[in-house]
């Protein structure tokens, strides 16, 4: 856990830092940064200037994404430890159903250590971690035939994780594209529940902002290709949805009106405000912080 007070002192610290690199054009924005600060500019600071700690979820969906649309690179970024040798080595065969714990033993950790020490750097998984993922999106694949014809074109033709910066009312703002096609643009998503009804209230709720995202990616090209969201989740349930133009350029109009008071700030108030926020609504002084944080403000 880390402490409120710590984080806040860390963010009124750096506030005048973050301000200055803005005004001087030398950070980028993001749909990420400028939703956090559409929630109170000190979730913002939060945001650029702290270190969250990465949880499984988020963990596992990053696998899924670069086994799912860069397979090529996982051995890079990630390792796979398989003890089932050393394991039986240790204890003998089926030594799950007799009860006894090799991984406990000063042999298998002498073992695990100089295992892990040859992938500094580099993540952890386990071999059973990285067979369940991949069964799941053998299913997704095999299951639905138009998200299989995406990954396809995407692997022909397409650019997987395709960064991008484009000015945008003086300042730069950054896009990583999921699926980057010639023809088409395609944003995937590892959702709990991928029903019509639950990507609904995500795509155009205020929790996510994923319309306000789709139509910063999709004004990247002027909205002259076809847009893709690709809702998956753990199981490898696979949901396409193509979203129209008129909510793509509703999104990004939102996405302009946010970066309109991001300048305000910069600019005219010349400070973000930690200690309320910008935005004048009942919600506006309600801060929810994460779970990582050990206490609340008004501790």
């Amino acid at each position: 856990m880390t402490n409120f007070s710590e984080i806040y002192k860390t963010c009124k610290d750096s506030e005048y830092d973050i301000l200055d690199a803005y005004k001087a054009k030398k950070s980028h924005l993001s749909h990420s940064s400028l939703s956090k600060f559409r929630s109170s500019p000190f979730e913002f600071l939060m945001y650029k200037s702290i270190d969250r700690p990465k949880t499984k979820a988020l963990s596992d969906g990053s696998m899924m994404h670069m086994l799912l649309l860069e397979p090529e690179k996982f051995s890079k970024g990630y390792y796979v430890v398989d003890d089932d040798v050393i394991c039986k080595t240790i204890a003998g065969e089926h030594w799950e159903s007799k009860g006894k714990r090799p991984r406990s033993t000063a042999k298998y950790k002498e073992w695990i250590a100089a295992y892990e020490n040859k992938y500094q750097g580099m993540e952890r998984v386990d071999i059973v971690q990285l067979k369940n993922l991949q069964a799941s999106i053998d299913r997704a694949l095999d299951s639905n035939l138009t998200f299989k014809d995406l990954i396809r074109k995407l692997r022909q033709d397409g650019k997987a994780e395709n960064a991008m910066i484009k000015d945008i009312k003086g300042y730069p703002v950054k896009a990583i594209l999921d699926i980057d096609h010639p023809d088409f643009i395609a944003d995937l998503k590892f959702v709990s529940n991928n029903s019509l009804q639950s990507t609904y209230r995500d795509y155009w709720g205020e929790k996510y902002w994923t319309w306000v995202q789709q139509g910063l990616y999709a004004s990247l090209y002027d909205f002259k290709k076809k847009h893709f969201l690709l809702y998956m989740n753990h199981q490898g349930d696979v949901a396409v949805r193509s979203v129209p133009v008129a909510a793509l350029q509703r999104g990004h109009q939102e996405f302009l009106y946010w970066l309109e008071k991001f300048d305000y700030c910069i600019n005219d108030l010349g400070r973000l405000n930690l200690d309320s926020s910008f935005w004048q609504n009942q919600n506006s002084h309600d801060l929810i912080l994460p779970q990582w944080i050990s206490d609340s403000p008004n501790e």
